[in-house]
């Protein structure tokens, strides 16, 4: 395990908030729409229906920003979706260029979008400037999930594959500076218990991540956790299943995550137990999941990234964004 410390204002205070880690993860910190009940949530087919928001090629990674817009990251660029009055919905490129965009995250009103071409982009949500590349992420064969850190920087995925590069499983922290548009510094927080890694999102002291082995094949859902150095905690599995998982996102102290191989979307609650699961083979490959909310959608909406075919972003097998809604209830 690799992790250069990085020494930064409010460092030190970010930091000693932080429990030691190990065993089970206390509740999740909520944010956004992760305010919604976990139980209230529907991922069967019995009690919603879905619809296709619109196209998206080679569909990735969902973001619900705290000031409610919602953003989706695909193999050309970063979307951000608009609720038109007559219930149809708009995509608006953000990106002036095309680039295979992953992962999203946001702190400091910032937008941050990583791409499989070893860049990371950013853009204010108060306006002004499109999204812009404002770093090479150096010693990377594929960044892809991406989550904001308890010491509030951005900590990075690389994997799983990558057509170019041989896998390189681990986890890179990236510290930006008082400029959010600025990075400060780039470091391997983790690269130790992985082997194809590829979600990660913020749950409790620390992290949950996906993670794929080959021998025996299966796909997990591991916990990380901070101490109170900083330092990653060894990983410890939540969940796990043969199949392979993609990206995951937290909802309270549940925890959603895409079975890309199996083709259903499930969650888990605290104990690591699956209490939801949609249909077997029901998305096609889906790669991410995110609640989201008012304004652009309703209360309980979760939405789905159908990838379809890896590298076919061109046909009407996947490369969707697709809303799952909770029917009404009389």
């Amino acid at each position: 395990m690799t992790c250069r410390l990085f020494a930064a204002s409010g460092l030190v205070l970010a930091m000693s908030l932080v429990a030691c880690g190990g065993g089970r993860p206390p509740i999740a910190n909520g944010q956004g729409a992760a305010a919604v009940d976990p139980e209230t949530l529907c991922l069967r087919e019995s009690c919603a229906s879905r619809s296709m928001v619109g196209v998206v090629p080679d569909a990735e990674n969902i973001l619900y920003a705290s000031n409610g817009q919602v953003f989706v990251s695909g193999g050309t660029n970063v979307f951000e979706v608009r609720a038109a009055a007559d219930q149809s919905y708009t995509l608006r490129p953000l990106a002036e260029t095309a680039c295979n965009f992953t992962g999203l995250a946001e702190r400091a009103n910032t937008v941050y979008a990583a791409c499989g071409d070893q860049s990371l982009y950013a853009m204010s949500l108060l306006g002004g400037t499109p999204l812009q590349k404002i770093h090479t992420l150096e010693g990377m064969s594929l960044p892809n999930g991406m989550a904001v850190g308890p010491d509030d920087c951005l900590y990075i995925v690389d994997g799983p594959l990558s057509g170019t590069a041989l896998p390189s499983p681990k986890v890179e922290r990236v510290c930006l500076s008082f400029d959010p548009l600025v990075v400060a510094s780039q470091e391997t927080w983790l690269d130790e218990g992985l082997e194809l890694p590829n979600g990660i999102a913020a749950y409790g002291q620390g992290f949950v991540l996906t993670n794929s082995t080959l021998l025996p094949p299966s796909s997990q859902v591991l916990w990380v956790g901070v101490d109170d150095q900083g330092l990653p905690t060894e990983p410890t599995m939540l969940y796990s299943r043969i199949s392979i998982f993609d990206d995951l996102s937290v909802v309270g102290d549940h925890i959603l995550v895409t079975d890309f191989a199996g083709g259903s979307v499930f969650m888990l609650n605290a104990s690591g137990e699956v209490v939801q699961e949609t249909a077997v083979q029901g998305f096609s490959f889906p790669s991410a999941l995110q609640l989201v909310g008012p304004p652009e959608f309703q209360v309980g909406d979760i939405l789905i990234t159908e990838k379809g075919i890896l590298g076919d972003t061109q046909s009407s097998f996947g490369n969707v964004l697709t809303l799952f809604r909770p029917a009404p209830t009389n």
